[in-house]
């Protein structure tokens, strides 16, 4: 049994532990208020709108770089090909390089050994090579084509060559059109002008009335300079029927003798507000048009 002693100390020690609990601090955890939750969603949101802003900009760029490697890929191989046929192309003497200047669109025809089909069963060794762009109503309005006509050729007495076709050689003729395939869907302007030969009386001139003879193309031409404009088939999407108003051609003046033609329609190609309103068309499709140029020996 207990002694009155232990009792006695049991007490004590109850007394002091009751004593040392009240005297000791209690240790709150304090919570969020309501304002620093509204602040904290709020600029959650802020950085979301952000995020969302660089992705979306992220985007367009993106977008807007394949549009522009799509246009400015299909001008180059247009290009390249042009190139090729002109560079074995036939200059001479008796055979002509024919350009058609038009208001708008030019056309361009010459001779060149190049494959080709043949209409008839006659050897291959020539051909007629045209490029034009399609005029407007056609089923495929403003886009370049080309039409490769085969033709045979024969050796004359004098070791002259002449052409035994539908064309002759002093008055050549466009192909029909169910020969035209097209070239490059983006090019809805085409034109064609010349730099003078280093021996020409303006030698690296440009010039827009080209020679009326082969013989004066000789003597005259050095390389022809074509100039193209371009709208990647994503934006021409964005087009009424997907089709290049006309009033978009008009707003790329003809080539003028002395005069820079790229240098001009770059001018109004990087303004794309001012072409937006001149021709009608929306903002960011008057933003994808490209220009594009190159000078092509024929020697």
């Amino acid at each position: 049994m207990p002694s009155i002693f232990s009792r006695f100390n049991e007490c004590a020690a109850i007394r002091q532990a009751n004593a040392f609990i009240s005297h000791c601090p209690i240790v709150r955890q304090r919570a969020f208020s309501l304002i620093e939750m509204l602040v904290a969603m709020a600029v959650l949101a802020v950085l979301g709108v952000i995020i969302a802003q660089a992705i979306n900009l992220s985007s367009t760029a993106l977008s807007r770089s394949d549009k522009d490697m799509s246009a400015i890929a299909q001008m180059r191989l247009a290009l390249d090909r042009l190139g090729a046929d002109l560079a074995g192309g036939v200059v001479r003497r008796d055979v002509p390089i024919h350009v058609e200047k038009l208001p708008g669109n030019d056309r361009l025809l010459f001779y060149s050994p190049v494959p080709s089909a043949l209409p008839t069963s006659a050897p291959r060794s020539i051909s007629r090579i045209a490029y034009r762009v399609e005029p407007a109503g056609s089923t495929n309005a403003h886009q370049l084509a080309r039409a490769a006509v085969g033709l045979s050729w024969t050796a004359a007495e004098n070791h002259l060559v002449t052409i035994a076709s539908d064309s002759p050689i002093g008055a050549p003729g466009f192909p029909p059109d169910d020969r035209f395939d097209i070239l490059a869907n983006s090019i809805f302007r085409f034109e064609v002008s010349f730099v003078s030969h280093s021996s020409a009386a303006a030698p690296g001139m440009v010039f827009t009335n080209f020679p009326a003879t082969p013989a004066e193309w000789i003597e005259k031409v050095g390389a022809i300079r074509i100039t193209v404009a371009a709208l990647d088939t994503e934006s021409r999407k964005m087009l009424p029927d997907g089709q290049i108003p006309v009033a978009l051609a008009n707003q790329f003046p003809d080539a003028v003798d002395g005069q820079s033609t790229i240098a001009s329609w770059n001018e109004i190609a990087v303004d794309a507000t001012a072409l937006s309103a001149a021709a009608g068309i929306p903002a960011g499709v008057a933003s994808s048009v490209r220009v594009f140029e190159r000078t092509i020996p024929i020697r």
